[in-house]
């Protein structure tokens, strides 16, 4: 089965804003197209996940190019919970619906009451060590607007992890509509909190968090 997604990037590759690429999926390989000049191209077995990690790390990280529509949530070997948010008055904008920043507000609340409820290792396990995790680069994509007392649904979800830190896949869904109201990735490092520098994630938080 192959799958066409057309995308509007920005990237230096290119020298010119507004370009749109044509990126086409099969079971064995991603080319991209712009129009029918081959401007770049690619070809080796891959599964869903990888169509992710190849597209955010290839293309959206070094040339800056904003990913949307890619896929649902990955399925991989890492779970993906759900929390539930209402929207409040204090999150409203001056065009009537949430204003864009509060949509990351949302995936950090949630994947807070994640750490405690689902991995067991919570939020304060990590500063009681001195340690605490930040973000070092966000994707993130607005679909369909929140309007005030929306009920939505947050589902979240590590991409991967490694000893210097972890990706984690989101999106939000207006539970009245049952559409995604918006999805991305989220960077995380974790750091020392005396010296602000990056610090290694050890063995035993990568195995509380894979499951």
């Amino acid at each position: 089965m192959v799958t066409e997604m057309w995308l509007s990037c920005k990237t230096p590759k290119n020298r010119c804003s507004g370009v749109r690429l044509k990126y086409t999926f099969s079971r064995s390989s991603i080319s991209v197209s712009r129009g029918i000049e081959i401007s770049y191209s690619v070809s080796f077995p891959i599964s869903n996940q990888k169509y992710i990690k190849y597209l955010y790390n290839k293309i959206s990280k070094p040339y800056h190019t904003f990913v949307q529509n890619i896929l649902p949530l990955e399925k991989n070997q890492f779970s993906i919970f759900e929390s539930e948010l209402r929207v409040r008055p204090d999150d409203i904008d001056m065009f009537n619906h949430v204003h864009n920043s509060k949509y990351l507000d949302y995936v950090l609340a949630a994947r807070y009451e994640q750490m405690e409820k689902f991995y067991g290792m919570p939020w304060e396990h990590f500063t009681k060590q001195g340690l605490g995790w930040v973000v070092s680069h966000v994707d993130i994509n607005f679909k369909r607007p929140l309007l005030m007392n929306d009920l939505m649904l947050i589902r979240t979800g590590i991409l991967n992890m490694n000893d210097k830190g972890c990706s984690v896949q989101f999106e939000i869904i207006n539970k009245k509509t049952g559409k995604v109201a918006s999805d991305g990735i989220f960077d995380y490092v974790l750091i020392d909190l005396n010296t602000s520098r990056g610090t290694k994630v050890t063995e035993e938080m990568i195995k509380a968090y894979s499951i």
